[in-house]
């Protein structure tokens, strides 16, 4: 069966974290499914603060990568949730708590595949501009999710190599997501 990738929710601005953890509550994760795999990408612009850990609707998230380039990061957490089309997502943070625009999530549905494959399937990449992560491998039936966090006020950026979904200026750091189900090695910028 083909993995199927689709983000359920419109665009989630940041919340003020409170004891360090930033809470998005009743979250749009999409239909239900017993093999259904809830994403959140987390993206930051916090000088003394990185994303630790996540939790989905209470239960602890599996961190994925992750990319720190001085105060900006990118992170990747997922965890199988059968049930419920909504649930409160909580980022907690390593320092700092982030204010409303200092954080930024975007949820995406996987089915039709087993938990993501992270390792040699990964890339965490911190390059000036462009940002270019190189090569990766999407297996046949397979899919990729990407996340990119940019300084304050950066320009609009454009995906290659998968297809755009989400890029969005918080005012204090830019924030863009992409996905890919076509199998191939794609090289993405």
């Amino acid at each position: 069966m083909a993995v199927a990738i689709t983000r359920p929710g419109a665009d989630i601005a940041g919340v003020a974290a409170s004891g360090n953890v930033a809470t998005y509550t009743d979250t749009n994760i999409g239909a239900a499914a017993d093999d259904r795999i809830v994403v959140v990408c987390v993206g930051t612009e916090l000088t003394s603060s990185v994303p630790t850990a996540c939790t989905i609707g209470g239960v602890a998230a599996t961190a994925g990568v992750a990319a720190t380039l001085g105060a900006v990061n990118s992170h990747i957490f997922y965890r199988r949730v059968s049930a419920g089309t909504t649930a409160t997502v909580a980022v907690t943070f390593g320092g700092t708590n982030p204010t409303a625009v200092q954080n930024h999530i975007a949820v995406y549905r996987v089915v039709g595949g087993g938990l993501p494959v992270t390792g040699a399937s990964s890339i965490a990449d911190t390059d000036a501009d462009p940002i270019s992560s190189g090569a990766i491998t999407i297996p046949t039936s397979g899919g990729c999710i990407a996340i990119c966090s940019d300084a304050a006020n950066a320009t609009a950026r454009t995906w290659t190599g998968i297809t755009e979904d989400l890029d969005v200026d918080s005012t204090a750091f830019r924030f863009s997501t992409g996905t890919s189900t076509t199998a191939g090695t794609p090289t993405i910028t």
